[in-house]
């Protein structure tokens, strides 16, 4: 298992150790450009084949302006921002997905992380005020069969000659879901000294909505020569968050390291309870959860790539062992 972390870790250092020769200083960037993200979230990468087994996320983000006007009424009346150069707006579309630990038994297994899906889509209104960074988002989906987990995990699987779950007729039935969330971060503090420099990005939130109802705060810490006002890495939620843009800067490469934690007071978790209207499987969740998550960042000119690691607390009272899980990511900059 270890040497699945070892040549991310080598190739990391060794773009460390070349920035004084790569880095070159051009103009900043003015033309107004969209950005795309692909985050992909997954266990295999720590070992393990449970519990939130997997998520994918694709993410579009147009221009910094050109905003529609659901997105401008909200930065003037949520958000508090007028200046409509200051807002971003995008969509999304995502899927997780959640199994026991032991994926070989057709069987229900009471007390272990119940089966689920969650397809979605997403629209998400930004604003950005140099001193902060304020995130409004809207998930429409649906959990059960219809979110296609069977279909999608056991076909992967067969593609890498893995493990076929063979308990998705135990799956939560058919629901549709709706979360609201609005996160922020504050840029409070950085420190920028050639050729290191470190800041330090509060950030707190909350969902509502019969997928997930929490409220959350954590910090980002970020270390590296040349650090700007993107947000990290994009991150799926309930994850700690991060930007989905990329901010402009004077280097055509740049590169971070990133650690960071995130407490959540959860008080509905459908992956947990289970569903809302009818009987299914469910556990008894904790509804104090905490994630620590280390990384590295590294961009060449509008390409941005990271991974990272997450370590997830116990989530409910029969889990064996904490969580642990890679997130992997790709933002392109056109």
């Amino acid at each position: 298992m270890q040497s699945r972390f070892a040549l991310p870790g080598l190739l990391l250092l060794a773009a460390a150790l070349a920035t004084p020769a790569l880095a070159e200083e051009h103009q900043e960037r003015t033309a107004k450009v969209g950005t795309l993200s692909v985050v992909v979230e997954n266990d295999y990468f720590a070992g393990t084949d449970q519990e939130y087994t997997n998520g994918f996320r694709l993410a579009y983000l147009r221009p910094k302006g050109q905003v529609n006007d659901v997105t401008a009424w909200l930065g003037r009346n949520i958000l508090g921002v007028a200046d409509q150069t200051k807002l971003y707006d995008g969509v999304a579309i995502g899927q997780n997905l959640f199994t026991p630990s032991d994926i070989t038994q057709a069987a229900p297994q009471p007390g272990d992380h119940p089966y689920a899906g969650w397809l979605y889509i997403e629209a998400a209104a930004i604003a950005d005020d140099n001193t902060h960074v304020e995130t409004v988002t809207a998930n429409l989906g649906i959990v059960g069969p219809l979110a296609l987990g069977e279909l999608v995990q056991n076909t992967f699987h067969q593609l890498i000659d893995s493990d076929i779950a063979q308990g998705w007729d135990n799956q939560l039935s058919n629901e549709p879901g709706l979360v609201l969330s609005y996160d922020r971060t504050w840029r409070p503090f950085k420190e920028q000294t050639r050729p290191w420099g470190f800041d330090v990005l509060p950030s707190a939130g909350f969902s509502v909505g019969n997928i997930l109802t929490q409220a959350n705060a954590g910090f980002t810490l970020r270390l590296g020569p040349d650090l700007h006002n993107d947000l990290g890495p994009p991150r799926i939620r309930p994850s700690l968050a991060g930007g989905g843009f990329i901010a402009n800067n004077a280097d055509r490469f740049n590169w971070y390291f990133h650690a960071g934690m995130q407490s959540r007071i959860v008080l509905r978790n459908i992956f947990l309870d289970g569903n809302t209207f009818r009987n299914s499987p469910r556990v008894n969740k904790r509804n104090v959860v905490h994630d620590f998550q280390i990384g590295a960042v590294m961009r060449w000119e509008d390409v941005r790539v990271s991974y990272s690691i997450v370590r997830r607390s116990k989530e409910f009272d029969t889990q064996k062992d904490p969580h642990t899980f890679a997130a992997i990511t790709l933002t392109v900059r056109y």
